[in-house]
């Protein structure tokens, strides 16, 4: 007996904003290399009088996100320590792996310690580099109200990364709520042109991570206003074919099909014909009994990917429905051939001893 069909759902393209901010991880040890529980890394960017602070866990571990790819220097302080210091260089295609030894204090050490360290085995250790600065509480990160709002919210943003990337949209919405608030207002007062810029680069990456924690912690109504401008503002960036994934998945729910027809065309911009999608609205169409209609885009599917089973299966059953025994015959082998362990494929071979 030929069942009734269940419109499928089509692949959610997961987003990952990683790819264009760095990452540092390591651990602490002392001289024995024993770990170094809670100690103390301040991480600063070279290039301007911005901080931030992180503490290794209990087993001396750290791990942070979302770093710009420049030159960093690292303060490294536990009690009973003497504190090292060295400069490491961000690298965007690889986490940074830095393991740091603490001396005890008037415990004899190196007479060169640190550097600055590169990529991803950080094993280019050259000596004798200048340092930048001690960092100075009278510098323009704390006068410049701008300055110090965008460097708290970049904090919220490197805070919601992690639970983004673990898919807490819930624990991570309102973290880049602060992050992307804080940096648009940032925006308008910001005096420094360079570091303004480089907020004009970072602020779409917000926007888009905090789109997608809204609408998918629950809160669809804003979540796709703000997708939708993703989308608009940008329909052939093909980075955003996650973003009009979801909305053509969302209208299509909502059954508006004006605005499921419009992110559908971004979609197969992005990513080329989609098969599944070509085969979802043949389901559909063959559930609502127009069998026209439902061949017309299981062709169209078959054109887009020649190998995607289930629409030889749906066309086989579109002939066997019109009496075209050969045809579904065809059709049904063609799935056997592709998917013989398939989830029809039990059912289509009980078909064809029945023909």
């Amino acid at each position: 007996m030929i069942k009734k069909m269940i419109l499928l759902t089509s692949l959610f393209l997961a987003v990952s904003l990683t790819a264009q901010t760095g990452r540092i991880l390591g651990k602490v040890i002392n001289s024995k290399g024993e770990r170094i529980p809670k100690a103390k890394l301040v991480l600063r960017l070279a290039s301007r009088n911005l901080s931030k602070t992180i503490y290794a866990d209990e087993k001396g571990a750290f791990f942070q996100v979302g770093l710009e790819p420049q030159l960093f220097e690292v303060t490294t302080t536990a009690e009973g320590y003497q504190p090292t210091r060295e400069q490491v260089k961000i690298d965007l295609s690889e986490p940074v792996q830095l393991d740091i030894t603490l001396y005890r204090i008037g415990e004899d050490r190196p007479a060169q310690l640190g550097g600055v360290r590169y990529g991803a085995t950080a094993n280019r250790d050259i000596q004798n580099e200048a340092f930048v600065k001690e960092e100075n509480p009278e510098s323009s990160t704390s006068s410049d109200p701008a300055m110090k709002l965008d460097t708290e919210s970049r904090q919220f943003f490197n805070q919601g990364l992690p639970l983004y990337r673990e898919k807490d949209f819930k624990g991570a919405v309102d973290l880049f709520s602060k992050a992307y608030q804080g940096m648009s207002a940032a925006l308008q007062s910001m005096k420094d042109e360079a570091i303004k810029n480089e907020l004009l680069t970072l602020l779409p990456k917000v926007k888009k991570a905090y789109a997608i924690s809204l609408y998918s912690s629950g809160n669809t109504k804003e979540g796709t206003v703000l997708l939708a401008e993703i989308a608009d503002s940008e329909p052939d960036n093909k980075s955003n074919a996650d973003i009009f994934d979801m909305l053509v998945r969302h209208y299509e729910s909502a059954k508006d099909n004006n605005n499921a027809t419009k992110y559908r065309s971004f979609l197969e911009k992005a990513v080329g014909p989609r098969p599944e999608i070509a085969y979802n609205d043949a389901v559909a169409a063959f559930n609502e009994g127009k069998t026209g209609e439902a061949r017309t885009k299981v062709l169209k599917a078959i054109s887009a990917d020649p190998n995607f089973a289930e629409s030889y299966w749906l066309l086989g059953m579109l002939e066997y429905s019109s009496g075209n025994i050969p045809a579904a015959k065809n059709n049904f082998k063609k799935y056997l051939s592709l998917e013989p362990n398939g989830k029809y494929a039990k059912d289509i071979r009980q078909e064809l001893n029945g023909m």
